[in-house]
């Protein structure tokens, strides 16, 4: 069909793996703060990098006479931290009727095989931030137990959070199950409609979650019990014991500092973040990561402290919204995706992400395909990639503020 390979013909040129990749990383003030990693090796889905955890043990201070016994040098500087890959696939489907008007005209051709990357792009940058601030275990939300068979699904704990930031969205397919089995209520089950106000989603398919047992909604296929495929949030990063396959347990200096009590933001919280972290690393952050939310209670708390010379409206904080800082004058930005009880510390330096050296990759060397028995044309695009840190010690996060 010729004007199907005209179509095919300019998607060469406009979906490469760079292109998508550069545009990802580079076009997200979030996502362009992880520093590509060159792994020690890859073997599967694992991926080995070489990390910081902390000082050697070979130190010694023996009298001027000398000594027979110095203390024998640990290797504990550096350890071999293991990320596996998260596999992040997007379906691209393009019906031949736009194919059909397109291809008369090199324009119109270019210009909407450029809509389709970029909605391509769109996609994966959004659904990889929203992972960047989940707490890793791929479960979006808490369900409220309903009365016998409904299609409406009322979502507590994030889901308010997830509905807000369109996490959770009409077309969206979903899982609905325990933390154990994950679609143990229903699997594949799309979302016709939210309401927000009424922190409600409405799927196809009628389900009762009135058993007294907990259940969760996850992307669809996005876990496998308590095996999450998603890419690892932050505060799953800084929050778990182990990370990397290194244990914070047997190896201190690769803790990260935690605060994972219920409380309300303030100055102090702030202080205490910049100190816990410098005091265990030696280092200070140099960004911080909040939602609009606690940027606001802490605009409301330090709105008081203006003081007024002579009628002149001088705020000595020298605060806004778009300007907030901690106290050692580190700019605390405010993320849409981040939920409204977080709060990170972050090295900049020292966050990484391992991506596939291929970049983004089309599942079938034909890009697009008629798919049988439709109108459509439908093809796969597969990103291999993770996140990855080099010092943990050197972050930190409050993921309970009221």
């Amino acid at each position: 069909m010729q004007n199907a390979t005209a179509f095919l013909a300019a998607m060469k040129d406009t979906f490469l793996s760079d292109s998508i990749e550069n545009s990802v990383f580079v076009g997200s003030d979030l996502l362009d703060q992880f520093t590509r990693l060159e792994p020690t090796a890859e073997h599967g889905d694992v991926v080995r990098v070489t990390v910081r955890t902390g000082l050697s043990g070979g130190y010694s201070a023996v009298s001027r006479e000398g000594s027979p016994e110095l203390n024998e040098g640990t290797n504990v500087v550096t350890k071999r931290a293991n990320y596996n890959y998260s596999h992040n696939w997007f379906d691209v489907i393009i019906e031949s009727a736009v194919i059909d008007e397109s291809a008369t005209s090199a324009l119109a051709v270019a210009t909407a095989v450029e809509t389709e990357r970029a909605g391509a792009v769109d996609s994966i940058k959004r659904q990889l931030q929203r992972g960047l601030f989940s707490d890793g275990t791929g479960k979006i939300s808490l369900v409220k137990d309903t009365e016998g068979n409904s299609n409406e699904i009322t979502l507590l704990g994030d889901g308010p959070n997830a509905l807000k930031r369109g996490h959770l969205y009409p077309g969206l397919k979903i899982d609905i199950g325990t933390a154990a089995d994950e679609d143990s209520i229903v699997a594949g089950a799309e979302i016709t409609a939210v309401d927000i106000e009424e922190e409600k989603i409405t799927i196809d398919s009628e389900v009762d979650t009135a058993d007294s047992t907990t259940h969760y909604v996850s992307i669809a296929n996005a876990r496998s019990g308590a095996t999450s495929y998603e890419i690892d949030g932050l505060e799953a990063m800084l929050t778990a014991t182990e990370y990397g396959e290194i244990s914070s347990a047997t190896v201190p200096t690769w803790a990260a500092y935690k605060n994972e009590t219920a409380q309300d933001i303030s100055t102090s919280v702030l202080y205490e973040l910049e100190d816990e972290i410098f005091q265990s690393s030696g280092e200070s952050m140099d960004w911080c990561v909040s939602s609009a939310k606690q940027i606001r209670i802490l605009l409301e708390e330090l709105a008081p402290q203006i003081r007024y010379n002579g009628g002149d409206a001088g705020a000595k904080t020298g605060q806004s919204r778009s300007g907030l800082t901690t106290p050692e004058g580190v700019k605390i930005e405010r993320h849409f995706d981040c939920l409204d009880r977080q709060l990170f510390g972050l090295r900049k330096k020292d966050l990484g992400s391992v991506r596939h050296k291929a970049g983004p990759q089309w599942a079938s060397p034909e890009m697009i395909r008629h798919q049988e028995g439709t109108t459509r044309y439908r093809g796969d695009l597969v990103w291999r990639l993770n996140t990855a840190l080099l010092r943990r010690n050197t972050h930190g996060c409050y993921t309970e503020l009221n």
